[in-house]
């Protein structure tokens, strides 16, 4: 597999961001302005269009939003939105999970899985609760 540094589709906006995703860290931005963080990476906010950001390492940890279950052929995908605990509502996939376990509200923590745009893409799994016996 490639690297971030080698992918076609890694430029200067988000090579910082593809870099990281290679070390497990998902990246969003913080505006320095208004002070609102933001996802995907971008050199300005999308709130107030202020240039002064800056990256901000995201804790991994988030809600479903919303889902889909996505039955097709030849593997069976949840797609969701996260609603970030750092602020952001991102477009993601849930991984590791049974489908009818999968709930809008279910906490969810990060992981990230290989893409074939030459670094891995953030992806989530449901947080699991610890038992006492």
């Amino acid at each position: 597999m490639m690297s971030a540094a080698e992918s076609p589709f890694v430029s200067p906006e988000n090579r910082a961001w593809a870099e990281a995703a290679e070390r497990g860290v998902l990246l969003l931005k913080h505006c320095r302005v208004c002070g609102r963080n933001h996802y995907y990476p971008r050199p300005f906010c999308p709130f107030c269009f202020s240039e002064d950001v800056e990256d901000l390492a995201a804790t991994g940890e988030g809600r479903i939003y919303t889902f889909t279950v996505n039955r097709t052929q030849p593997e069976l995908r949840i797609n969701a939105y996260v609603t970030l605990a750092d602020g952001p509502t991102i477009m993601t996939e849930i991984v590791g999970a049974d489908p009818d376990a999968v709930k809008i509200g279910n906490e969810v923590t990060l992981a990230f899985r290989s893409s074939a745009m030459g670094f891995p893409a953030p992806v989530f799994q449901l947080k699991r609760s610890v038992v006492e016996p």
